[in-house]
């Protein structure tokens, strides 16, 4: 689940400022500080409600809101609703919003599998390293392919030729843009909810697991 999460992050730090100046030439720089903003927001909030909530309740909807952020804006876009310029600096935001609430929880989602295991294996073995070492074995070759799927779907020499000539962007090259800015994101989501809905260390059965760890007084 954060190993896909992690090759969107690659693709949004290489290619934003790119899908920016295609789909919102005129005020693509104040999209990106905004951006910023709401994910340092967001970060500070998804750890408010995973105290209150449980992390499971905060990645579960963090990860249905992307797809749902996606979704909308094709179907607002498609319906010509929304101009794409608005819904490429909305759905990038938003996305952005999401984002933190799933990362920042990752360690805390390690150390309850960890403490799960412990306590299934009756002994005191720690376990994150090798989590970690599994998760980047899927983690690496999904960041090196961010910028392969990227550049396959955007034709980087036609956003070349635009900026040599310093003209509007062609319409092709902005539907290739929100193609790769809502397709991606939506791709990964489907997949993140695939593999999330069928985590079951949480609710009823992580208040067990954390009892069990929890020493005698």
């Amino acid at each position: 689940m954060n190993a896909v999460m992690e090759m969107q992050g690659t693709f949004h730090s290489q290619f934003n400022a790119i899908v920016a100046d295609i789909l919102m030439p005129s005020f693509s720089g104040a999209v990106l500080p905004l951006r910023g903003l709401a994910g340092f927001v967001a970060a500070y909030a998804a750890t408010l409600f995973a105290d209150s909530y449980g992390t499971y309740f905060v990645i579960r909807y963090a990860i249905f809101g992307k797809v749902l952020v996606c979704v909308s804006a094709a179907i607002l876009v498609a319906h010509a609703i929304v101009p794409p310029d608005a819904a490429a600096c909305i759905v990038m935001v938003l996305l952005q919003v999401g984002m933190p609430s799933a990362t920042k929880l990752f360690d805390v989602t390690v150390a309850n599998l960890a403490d799960e295991f412990s306590v299934l294996a009756s002994a005191e073995v720690d376990v994150t390293s090798r989590m970690y070492a599994t998760h980047a074995v899927f983690a690496k070759p999904l960041n090196s392919l961010a910028p392969i799927i990227a550049t396959r779907v955007l034709s980087t020499e036609s956003y070349r030729e635009m900026k040599v000539a310093g003209g509007e962007p062609p319409w092709e090259l902005q539907r290739q843009a929100l193609r790769l800015l809502i397709g991606l994101p939506l791709a990964v989501g489907l997949v993140q909810w695939a593999s999330w809905r069928r985590f079951s260390l949480h609710g009823k059965g992580l208040l067990r697991i954390q009892a069990l760890r929890r020493p005698p007084k």
